[in-house]
């Protein structure tokens, strides 16, 4: 996934990136959860880019498969291994409750128990381990066009041109 932006604040190893919307997450409908507007991004600082430079961000698709598979998959596993040992515990520790009931107490609690485990990995991880990089340095007026090279820029006939 790509996006550009432009760098507001450089700290340590980051970027604070102002970026919009992705042409691909408008398409999911979950921006109408959230503003459309231009929000800020933190990003490792992967190309040397200071405050005023437009960036190209990535985040690559191994990344974003991990991250999505932890934040639904793990509480959706949570959520159904406590559904189905719901009831058998109930019976074990002879709870005189309704199974269904039992079996929904303990999908949720496993579910709680779900989200805070991605929590603990998370920390885990570190600052990083999710973010998005800034991989390019691009024109800052052109923040929507594709990726151009602020180093370099061809003329008209051909031949490259170092500013």
């Amino acid at each position: 996934m790509k996006q550009n932006g432009i760098v507001q604040r450089v700290h340590g190893p980051y970027v604070d990136v102002l970026v919009s919307r992705p042409d691909a997450c408008h398409g999911c409908g979950a921006c109408k959860l959230a503003s459309d507007g231009p929000r800020m991004v933190t990003a490792r600082n992967e190309v040397g880019a200071s405050a005023g430079d437009g960036v190209e961000l990535e985040l690559s698709g191994a990344t974003l498969m991990r991250a999505v598979g932890l934040a639904y998959g793990v509480p959706l596993v949570m959520f159904m291994l406590g559904l189905l040992l719901g009831e058998p515990l109930a019976r074990g520790i002879r709870l005189a409750v309704n199974p269904s009931l039992a079996s929904a107490i303990t999908a949720f609690v496993f579910l709680a128990a779900g989200y805070y485990l991605v929590h603990l990995y998370d920390r885990s991880l570190g600052a990083g381990a999710f973010m998005s990089a800034a991989v390019r340095v691009v024109d800052p007026g052109c923040t929507k066009c594709p990726a151009q090279e602020r180093t370099a820029s061809t003329r008209s006939d051909g031949s490259e041109e170092n500013q």
